[in-house]
């Protein structure tokens, strides 16, 4: 994992971390009224996708079955963090 953080552009280290980012990652996790710990779980996804481990299309079904979530709240979930972070960095 360390030597694919060393191979991202500094844009993308800097996003992982962004507050703004984390701050709508969390609203759109807590407008599904997930709690803390499946917060955590679906921002280490988001991770994931950033990393370049998962592709950032597979998201939702990658929540829907980390979670047990029924999909379509996983698939809003999905639609913020792309339309609002990942849509940035294409």
């Amino acid at each position: 994992m360390l030597e694919r953080w060393d191979t991202l552009p500094d844009e993308l280290k800097e996003a992982m971390f962004s507050e703004q980012y984390a701050d709508i990652l969390w609203r759109a996790c807590e407008s599904q009224h997930l709690t803390e710990e499946k917060i955590g779980v679906i921002a280490e996804l988001v991770g994931y996708v950033f990393l370049g481990f998962l592709y950032s299309g597979d998201l939702a079904r990658e929540i829907q079955n980390a979670l047990n979530l029924d999909y379509k709240i996983a698939a809003e979930i999905f639609h913020e963090v792309d339309s609002k972070i990942f849509a940035k960095h294409r």
